[in-house]
């Protein structure tokens, strides 16, 4: 399937038949549950198609390795990684492709302060995901999942860091993505007339 080398210039992305398959996933799901060692992780995707198919997969061995999953769905990459270090987690995952084509999909790890895996972390991740180092648990020690909505909080913290002059118009286009849940809402909390394009996340 894949040589042994996972992750390329930020995280691993690839097609979602022949490369970041619900396998894959499966995989990479125990091999995180091993390096945090049972650790509860945040776990979000973007609005492709895939994404919530991939995450049950990824979920599934973060499961059955032990971890607690805080799931918060839809929501902007930034926001798992202010989630990882809010909850004080272990780690983050976020099942993205960023720019990529609607038939890739991928995904892009955080480390508990809210940063993105370093290279020692992801050949960590290779190694177990290679070897023979996946976690499993037995029935009594499989992880839970609790669905959380972070956004609130994700935005109170955006505010407090920034002054917009109040009454301006902004107009948004969210390119039906992840942003559709979080610009609009932020900018008319802020105080702007909003105007939003393609605010409809659509996959």
């Amino acid at each position: 399937m894949l040589g042994k080398k996972l992750f390329g210039t930020r995280g691993i992305r690839g097609p979602i038949s022949t490369k970041v398959t619900p396998e894959l996933m499966l995989r990479l799901g125990s091999a995180l549950a091993e390096y945090v060692n049972g650790g509860e992780v945040v776990v979000g995707w973007d609005t492709r198609t895939s994404g919530e198919m991939l995450a049950r997969a990824f979920t599934a061995g973060l499961l059955s390795g032990g971890c607690d999953i805080v799931e918060v769905g839809v929501v902007p990459s930034p926001c798992v990684a202010f989630t990882t270090k809010d909850l004080g987690a272990g780690a983050g995952a976020m099942i993205t492709a960023s720019h990529n084509p609607p038939e890739d999909n991928g995904i892009v790890f955080y480390r508990s302060d809210g940063t993105e895996f370093l290279t020692e972390d992801e050949v960590s991740m290779e190694r177990l995901f290679f070897g023979a180092g996946s976690r499993t648990t037995g029935w009594d020690e499989l992880g839970s999942v609790r669905r959380y909505d972070p956004v609130t909080s994700y935005l109170n913290t955006i505010k407090k860091m920034v002054r917009v002059k109040g009454g301006l118009k902004v107009v948004v286009d969210c390119a039906n993505g992840t942003g559709s849940v979080t610009t609009p809402r932020l900018l008319r909390e802020l105080g702007c007339k909003v105007v939003t394009l393609n605010a409809h996340p659509d996959g």
